[in-house]
């Protein structure tokens, strides 16, 4: 436990360290709601909820280019029923997303977003019934697209909402187990501040 408590301490760290050597910039607070399915061994697809926070900056390029990176913390619950039992699931990983971020001025208040990108997640703790108690499990990768529309609100903040999708594309493996997560569709409230 001690080893995910250090990462969880550096990452946000390293963050911040990037975001102060950044200029012309944004940070941004993202929590997202949605469902999402885990694959898990042979077991059936567990369909479940899913919440994630990520806090972002974002690096302009250009006048509609930038390139967003930072920390997400993403949990994932559900209960499903196996062989007349009811089991409840719990999935949370740590992830940095990287996304490449399109924005288009639709007037002086009004802007469209879309980006896609890449994340890798480290799957830090999974509770499935009494199957599976275990942390520190592994890492993978995946992909996500986001579109929708961001409010300027004063000269330094604004606020937006988008629709986030994401999908693992390789397995977490660790000795006899297996997951993925996929088809994760997510509803993004976001919250904009100048650097």
């Amino acid at each position: 436990m001690k080893t995910i408590t250090r990462k969880s301490f550096f990452l946000p760290l390293l963050f911040l360290a990037l975001a102060a050597n950044a200029q012309d910039n944004l940070i941004s607070d993202k929590t997202k709601f949605g469902f999402s399915t885990l694959k898990f061994n042979n077991v059936e697809p567990i369909e479940g909820n899913v919440f994630q926070f990520d806090l972002t900056v974002s690096n302009r390029i250009s006048k509609m280019l930038s390139i967003e990176y930072g920390p997400r913390f993403s949990s994932f619950r559900a209960n499903y029923y196996d062989a007349n039992s009811h089991r409840s699931v719990e999935y949370q990983t740590i992830g940095l997303p990287v996304n490449l971020v399109f924005s288009k001025n639709l007037n002086s208040n009004v802007s469209f977003s879309y980006a896609f990108g890449a994340y890798g997640n480290y799957l830090y703790k999974a509770r499935i019934g009494t199957e599976v108690d275990k942390n520190n499990i592994g890492f993978n990768f995946g992909l996500g697209l986001q579109a929708g529309v961001i409010l300027k609100v004063t000269e330094t903040a604004g606020f937006g909402i988008m629709f986030d999708l994401q999908t693992d594309l390789n397995r977490i493996e660790k000795k006899d187990m297996e997951f993925k997560q996929t088809n994760t569709s997510l509803i993004s409230l976001v919250f904009h501040h100048k650097l």
